[in-house]
């Protein structure tokens, strides 16, 4: 992975062509699965630390960010109603 996006190169004959072979598509898969995992470890770290947040602080703060970025305040109405919904 570069900057500017994915770059590979491979010394197979497929790879001399300058096409996806199985060793560029291998590597691909590797990096995105290292990925995924790096993401998840975050998701799990994250759970950890907002389980230690106080009720209050943690309501303060997701109205917070609500108030400042329309995504989150649509995700967070859409997870209530959700909620409401469940019972």
């Amino acid at each position: 992975m570069r900057e500017e996006g994915l770059a590979y190169e491979c010394t197979c004959p497929i790879g001399q062509r300058r096409q996806f072979c199985k060793h560029t598509v291998a590597i691909a898969l590797h990096h995105l699965e290292t990925s995924r995992k790096e993401a998840e470890q975050g998701i799990g770290l994250l759970r950890q630390a907002l389980g230690g947040i106080a009720h209050e602080s943690l309501i303060d703060g997701l109205l917070d960010l609500a108030r400042r970025d329309k995504e989150w305040s649509d995700a967070l109405k859409r997870l209530c109603l959700s909620a409401l919904e469940r019972g």
